[in-house]
């Protein structure tokens, strides 16, 4: 395959490759995945370690969807006790 036509199938590519993006519209975060952030930085303010805060949110990934806040903080304080 030549220059020229290397550089023909990217441009062609790249036009279907955003139209197709632009189809399945903004990617969503799993369920809780902002929760999930919230926590690991509230974890981070208050003392622990980002490898603490961060393994701890991870064990709670599958708790999250559909809890608030202060509950799963209350949940990852009693895992960092225990």
């Amino acid at each position: 395959m030549g220059k020229k036509t290397a550089e023909r199938l990217v441009v062609e590519l790249k036009e279907k490759l955003l139209a197709l993006a632009r189809a399945a519209g903004p990617a969503r975060p799993a369920a809780g995945a902002d929760e999930l952030e919230q926590l690991a930085k509230a974890l981070l303010n208050l003392g622990y370690r980002p490898a603490q805060a961060e393994e701890v949110a991870a064990s709670l990934r599958e708790e999250a969807a559909g809890r608030k806040l202060d509950d799963l903080l209350r949940e990852a304080l009693k895992r960092l006790r225990g």
